[in-house]
C-alpha cells in the first residue's frame, strides 16, 4: 500500500541508543512483543491486552494536566495528590499565546510532546524546561506541512520510539529524527481507514496493537478501533481488525488499559467510563466488529453541590502504577467551566454493573474549561 514518506532530517539526539534500550527493557518487562503470524492463510489470533505497562513502572513523579482554553499545562506533584482537598498546581506552564493544547505525552529521557489543536502542531519542551512555573520557548516546534497535524489530539510513542499523531480523519507516524528540528514537517508514515471521523485518544498494548478512540458528535458512530503492528507497519488505507461499538458511546475521548487488561473508555456527551473486560477483547484472525455492553461504568450522580463528587463529562484518563485511574471529568462539581481532577483507587474500581458510582477520593480545581485534557504521568 501507498505510503507518505519524508527525507528525514539528521538526528542530533544522542539519547536516541538508551530511549531504544529503554523502550525494549519496558516491553520485555511488560511481557511485550508482536505475536507471531502463521507461515500461510490467516493470521493466528492476537490475545487479550495483557496488563497494562504502565503497572510495571515506578509510582510517578507528577501528574500533567493541559488545559485548553486557558493554554497552560499543569502539574502536581504526587505528594500534592495525597490528600481529599482543593489544590493549585505545583507548576504552571504557559504555552505561547493562542495556544490550545490537547493532550501531552512524554519520551523515555522526559520531553514533554503537547499537540496544539488549533493551531496544527506540536511543541516540545524540555524536562529542565518543566521544573518552574513560567512561559518558556518550546525546545522545538513542529508544524503542519498543510496537511499534517490538522485537529490534532491524542499522541502516543511506540516501542521503536516513533510518535503516533491522532489527527483529523487518520493517524500520522512520526519517526525520532523527524522530531528534531522545528518547521514544517510531514509525517513518515500515515494509516487510514472508512469512517475514521475525529481520532482522538490512542493507546498501545504490550503486543504493539494500537487502540483508538474514534469520536464522533452522533453518538452511533462512535468507536474503538484496533491497528494490529503489520497494519502500522504497512500504512495508507487499512481495515481495522477490530471495531468496538456500545451504546455507552457517545463523544468517546481518553482509553486505557487497566492491570487485569480490561479496556476503559470515557465518553464525554454520554458522562460515563466504560469498563470493557479483556475477555472480550482478543483480536480476532480477520476484521470484526462487535458490540459490547459494559461491564461496569462510573457515571454522573447528579450531584452539583460543591461538595459533590461525580465524573461529569470525562475526557483524559491514565492508570498510574497502583492501578489507580485519574480522571479529568471536564464539568467539576458545580459544573460550569470548572473542571475536577478525579483520583479512583484499584479497591474502589473493583465493582461491576452498569451503573456502579464509587465515590473519588480526590477533587482538583483547575478553572475554565481544560477541553479533551489528555493526562500524562512524568516518571521519576
Amino acid at each position: 500500500m501507498s505510503t507518505t514518506n519524508h527525507t528525514c532530517r539528521p538526528s542530533r539526539r544522542s539519547h536516541l541508543p538508551i530511549l531504544a534500550l529503554v523502550l525494549a527493557l519496558a516491553a520485555c518487562n511488560s511481557g511485550g512483543g508482536a505475536a507471531a503470524g502463521n507461515s500461510g492463510g490467516a493470521p493466528a489470533p492476537t490475545p487479550a491486552p495483557p496488563a497494562n505497562p504502565q503497572n510495571a513502572q515506578p509510582a510517578f513523579a507528577r501528574l500533567w494536566l493541559p488545559n485548553f482554553n486557558a493554554a497552560e499545562l499543569r502539574a502536581w506533584n504526587r505528594a500534592s495528590l495525597l490528600a481529599d482537598r482543593d489544590n493549585a498546581p505545583d507548576v504552571v506552564v504557559r504555552l505561547p499565546n493562542g495556544s490550545r493544547p490537547n493532550a501531552a505525552t512524554f519520551d523515555a529521557t522526559g520531553n514533554l510532546y503537547v499537540t496544539d489543536n488549533q493551531n496544527a502542531r506540536i511543541l516540545l519542551f524540555t524536562r529542565a524546561q518543566l521544573q518552574v512555573s513560567g512561559q518558556p520557548t518550546p525546545a522545538v516546534v513542529i508544524d503542519t506541512d498543510g496537511t499534517s497535524l490538522q485537529n490534532a489530539i491524542g499522541l502516543a510513542f511506540d516501542r521503536d520510539s516513533n510518535l503516533w499523531v491522532a489527527a483529523g480523519g487518520r493517524l500520522e507516524m512520526y519517526e525520532p529524527e523527524n522530531l528534531d528540528d522545528s518547521g514544517p514537517t510531514t509525517p513518515n508514515r500515515v494509516v487510514t481507514a472508512a469512517g475514521l471521523g475525529l481520532p482522538a485518544d490512542l493507546t498501545f498494548d504490550a503486543g504493539g496493537n494500537l487502540w483508538l478512540s474514534n469520536a464522533s458528535f452522533t453518538a452511533g458512530q462512535n468507536s474503538v478501533v484496533v491497528f494490529t503492528p503489520d497494519q502500522l507497519a504497512a500504512g495508507g488505507q487499512q481495515v481495522p481488525r477490530l471495531v468496538l461499538r456500545s451504546n455507552a458511546f457517545a463523544l468517546i475521548e481518553g482509553l486505557r488499559f487497566d492491570a487485569q487488561g480490561s479496556l476503559w473508555v470515557a465518553s464525554n456527551d454520554g458522562l460515563n467510563i466504560a469498563k470493557f473486560a479483556a475477555a472480550d477483547l482478543v483480536l480476532p484472525a480477520t476484521p470484526a466488529t462487535r458490540n459490547l455492553v459494559p461491564a461496569a461504568s462510573l457515571t454522573a450522580n447528579g450531584d452539583d453541590a460543591p461538595t459533590g463528587r461525580s465524573v461529569r463529562k470525562p475526557g483524559g484518563i491514565v492508570f498510574d502504577s497502583d492501578g489507580s485511574l485519574w480522571v479529568n471529568s471536564q464539568r467539576g462539581n458545580q459544573g460550569g467551566t470548572d473542571s475536577g481532577l478525579l483520583q479512583f483507587t484499584a479497591a474502589q474500581l473493583a465493582f461491576s454493573g452498569p451503573a456502579a458510582v464509587p465515590a473519588n477520593m480526590l477533587v482538583r480545581s483547575a478553572t475554565s474549561n481544560p477541553g479533551f485534557g489528555g493526562m500524562v504521568l512524568e516518571l521519576p
